[in-house]
């Protein structure tokens, strides 16, 4: 069987005559199972000769039997000598019937499958085709077992046709499986036209897998469907970094990079895809650059959306405008500063408004206020959010109902789109948006689109905290254009600036090291620890130091934040750590397994992708409840909502017991453990380390070293997104 995924930056060297090994995997030593890299040990055919370390990125686990790699030899800085393998081949007679069996066949059971292929091995497949009255021979399998099962494979037959084309071809079995469920019968005919649709159309397949499939049917280098492939992949993975687009010149040359091509070709390419509108060639101040279509008329929407609102004139009477708001403050007893008031009387005179500032400068003060003068004015209102756990906590400080911008736009999982839209808007004479840093271009997009020009649209958030994950800059884009009215509060409170979390996250905001207790306040504390001891620290406070000193929970009180999911100090190893220190096995807690490792019963698992038909989103917190091995299914339970998965489904939950910050933004948490150290030096920087700081509500400890605090403080400069917002506001 071949197969091979390897790094984007290395496929440059492919055709520079690899070398080849052959020999039996003696161990892997470290496996990713997200992007499969994986370093193992390789024992050569040839008796005698050393083992051999080789890296690269594979799509299957490895079985005992041959394998062959294609790839050049390396040195590694601290491993020394290394085989970086390109590709790799492993010889397999037949596909994992096994895993196709259990998959596809009815009367299969895991054990029925096993029991088959001990029974029959590599030959059950000819078996299955010429002989089937030999499947009588397993015990168990009797007339009514042997019939359905043979209904079953002769209808699946042309699926298993499939998957062993691809998996011949180096897709895994999970990937071609959701390939010929994508494309049914007509799977290969379509891969042989062109196999780049793959990772434009389907879920958790990659250029580089789709690009070696393609090499293995022999298109050539450039071949104008894998030029036009590399530069969208090339643009989907700058949406990940949350650009709507790359420089035109920035394009081309990691094109040049991925392919080993020369500029000409992909010049052509892109005028090509221009001219077919698959791509968009425009500027951004003057600048050449390429967009993906849909964002580019996004961001247009956004732009001609706003515009339209603000096309329809107020009419405001200033005397009874005050009288109202001084009647709501008097009522409430909320002294004001100037600064608040002129912010409200700005908010209350538009019909597109900004309203900014950080932590403890009052921004929840003035929405509760504004949503109590709109009610006064029986005027309809809706309170949102981009997040789950962000509407909950602006709603329970204001008092009023939220929602996430997805159920306040009504997603509709069947059609997979909005229920409110331009045709069919929302029902609301004012639509508030808390945390709006977090929106990106798509999701502002459908707010707009669903307002109708009667309605107000008042955006909140802090513009300092890290942006959007997904693409766009909106909120510092209606700022920075200078065309959407904003204000941006300044001023701590007095009950806040008693604070040291608040008072900290503003002087890191400023590019000042924080303060550690001052007037005898102990909510923030600076643990500075070297990297061989920062693991055994978290896990002790998050175990130990804060449970006995403020009687958190560990578990539902306490998050630990870390920059990176990768490295020792990542997400991913921490999750594994303090899984055995918070919640290790036990009899009565059932395990499923799980991306290398497992999840069991009481586990905190994250939500990492929308899923609307069982409304629980990206960033949702939940405790496994319980998990049925015989049915395959386990249920988790989030803010008291009880949600049922099946095993298939585990892919979309990751453990939670520390989550990267990105991950943490619009939550709030009773306490924070904030991981910092020089190895995760590439995301080190101040917006980082504030956003984080921020999402403490009673306690934050900053765990790292020194030299590592300073870097994220001075470390100021935010990488510019690639996107058109501001000049599409700007332009009349």
């Amino acid at each position: 069987m071949l197969r091979s995924l390897t790094a984007n930056i290395e496929m440059k060297t492919a055709t520079d005559n690899p070398i080849t090994l052959s020999g039996k995997v003696d161990k892997v030593i470290f496996s990713n199972a997200e992007n499969g890299y994986t370093v193992l040990q390789l024992l050569p055919l040839n008796k005698g000769e050393d083992k051999i370390t080789v890296v690269g990125y594979f799509s299957e686990s490895f079985s005992t039997q041959q394998v062959t790699f294609h790839g050049r030899w390396q040195e590694h800085p601290l491993h020394g000598k290394q085989f970086l393998a390109l590709v790799c081949e492993q010889i397999s007679p037949n596909l994992p019937v096994e895993k196709f069996l259990v998959e596809y066949i009815d009367g299969v059971g895991p054990s029925y499958a096993k029991k088959l292929m001990q029974k029959f091995g590599d030959d059950l497949t000819r078996i299955l085709n010429e002989a089937p009255e030999r499947l009588k021979e397993v015990p168990g399998v009797g007339e009514q077992r042997f019939k359905q099962i043979m209904t079953s494979w002769k209808q699946q037959r042309a699926s298993h046709q499939i998957i062993l084309f691809l998996t011949s071809h180096g897709l895994n079995f999970s990937q071609a499986a959701k390939v010929s469920k994508r494309y049914g019968h007509h799977t290969i005919e379509k891969i042989e036209e062109n196999p780049y649709c793959l990772f434009e159309d389907i879920e958790g397949i990659g250029f580089q897998t789709a690009d070696n499939l393609a090499i293995k049917l022999g298109f050539s280098p450039e071949d104008p469907r894998r030029l036009h492939g590399a530069l969208i992949y090339l643009l989907q993975q700058a949406t990940r970094d949350g650009h709507c687009g790359l420089q035109l010149e920035k394009l081309i040359y990691k094109g040049m990079q991925l392919l080993n091509v020369a500029r000409d070709p992909l010049m052509l390419a892109v005028n090509v895809a221009s001219e077919k509108e698959a791509m968009i060639s425009d500027s951004v101040f003057g600048e050449p650059c390429v967009f993906l279509p849909l964002l580019w008329q996004q961001e247009q929407v956004i732009a001609q959306g706003l515009k339209r609102l603000m096309s329809v004139p107020l009419e405001i009477k200033q005397d009874a405008l005050e009288k109202i708001l001084n009647q709501i403050i008097e009522a409430e007893q909320l002294p004001l500063t100037t600064e608040q008031q002129t912010a409200l009387m700005a908010a209350l005179q538009a019909k597109v408004f900004v309203l900014t500032g950080g932590p403890g400068v009052g921004k929840t003060t003035l929405i509760k206020i504004l949503m109590q003068f709109f009610t006064k004015q029986k005027m309809s209102l809706a309170l949102a959010a981009p997040t789950g756990r962000a509407a909950k906590r602006i709603s329970e400080s204001t008092g009023h109902p939220a929602k996430t911008i997805h159920r306040l736009l009504e997603y509709d999982p069947i059609t997979s789109s909005f229920t409110h839209h331009a045709k069919m808007p929302l029902p609301y004479d004012v639509v508030v948006v808390d945390e709006s840093s977090m929106l990106d271009v798509p999701l502002c997009a459908s707010i707009v689109q669903a307002l109708p020009e009667s309605s107000r649209l008042i955006f909140v958030g802090d513009i300092d905290q890290l942006s959007a994950v997904g693409p766009g800059d909106v909120l510092k884009s209606l700022i920075a254009s200078e065309k959407i009215p904003f204000f941006s509060l300044k001023t701590i409170f007095r009950q806040a600036a008693s604070s040291q979390i608040i008072v900290n996250a503003h002087r890191v905001n400023q590019g000042l090291m924080p303060q550690v207790d001052k007037n005898g306040i102990r909510d923030f504390f600076l643990i500075r620890a070297h990297p061989e001891e920062q693991q055994h620290k978290i896990i002790d406070i998050v175990a130990n130091s804060l449970v006995q000193r403020f009687g958190f929970d560990p578990l539902n009180d306490i998050q630990v934040l870390s920059p990176m999911n990768a490295g020792p100090l990542g997400v991913d190893n921490l999750n594994i750590v303090l899984q055995q220190k918070l919640n290790p096995p036990e009899d009565y807690k059932t395990e499923m397994k799980h991306l290398g490792g497992v999840l069991r019963v009481d586990d905190k698992v994250i939500q990492i992708v929308n899923n609307y038909e069982k409304n629980i989103f990206n960033g949702d917190v939940g405790r496994i409840a319980s998990i049925d091995l015989s049915l395959r299914k386990f249920f988790v339970v989030f803010d008291k909502h009880k949600v049922e998965y099946q095993f298939k489904e585990m892919e979309q939950l990751r453990l939670a017991y520390a989550i990267s910050v990105h991950k943490s933004q619009g939550s709030e948490y009773p306490a924070v453990v904030v991981v910092l150290s020089m190895a995760q030096r590439i995301m080190l920087k101040r917006n980082l380390l504030y956003t984080a700081m921020t999402r403490g509500k009673s306690c934050v400890v900053v765990v790292g070293e020194p030299e590592a605090i300073f870097c994220a403080i001075k470390r100021g400069e935010v990488t510019k997104r690639v996107n058109k917002l501001e000049e599409w506001l700007r332009n009349d």
